[in-house]
């Protein structure tokens, strides 16, 4: 009998020791749920956070198409008024050419030709403010061509980042 209370007791203790592994492992258990439901948690919302940003970036990409598309638009109207302004200014060397002309022929004239000459002499005048204002218009034109040149320019290495988000 005292072999028996023996093993009971023995029985009783291994018992006990399960009972108290049993609830180390339980809350364990709970412990690493715990974990992983915070950690899931953690996940959607990275996601949820990725796919923002990722949307976000999309719409900045289509943002810097249009812009680039609308700079290559404003570019080809520079070009055409560049090259209007040259007309302009070949027009104004030919009127300035015309007046010399006619300043000869009035001179050859006389007194005839006076009033002939101080227009002449007006048109010179005009064709010189032509010929400068043309000048600054060019100067103008290529200021903004290099602005818009150095905005593609940013926007296609900013554009390239997303390229990949398309």
């Amino acid at each position: 009998m005292s072999e028996q209370i023996t093993l009971v007791d023995d029985a009783q203790k291994a018992a006990d020791r399960i009972s108290h592994a049993n609830t180390a492992v339980r809350n364990a258990a709970e412990n690493v749920g715990s974990a992983v439901r915070d950690t899931l948690e953690t996940v959607g919302n990275s996601a949820t956070s990725i796919r923002a940003t990722l949307d976000k970036n999309q719409t900045i990409a289509e943002w810097v198409q249009t812009l680039d598309a609308s700079m290559t638009a404003i570019t080809r109207t520079l070009a055409e008024m560049s090259n209007r302004a040259n007309a302009i200014k070949d027009i104004a060397q030919q009127v300035n050419m015309l007046s010399i002309n006619a300043r000869i022929e009035a001179a050859r004239s006389g007194d005839a030709g006076r009033g002939f000459a101080v227009v002449a002499q007006e048109i010179d005048r005009l064709s010189h403010q032509t010929a400068e204002t043309t000048a600054g218009i060019t100067l103008s034109i290529e200021d903004l061509t290099g602005s818009i040149s150095a905005l593609q320019k940013d926007s296609g290495v900013n554009r390239s980042g997303f390229v990949g988000d398309l």
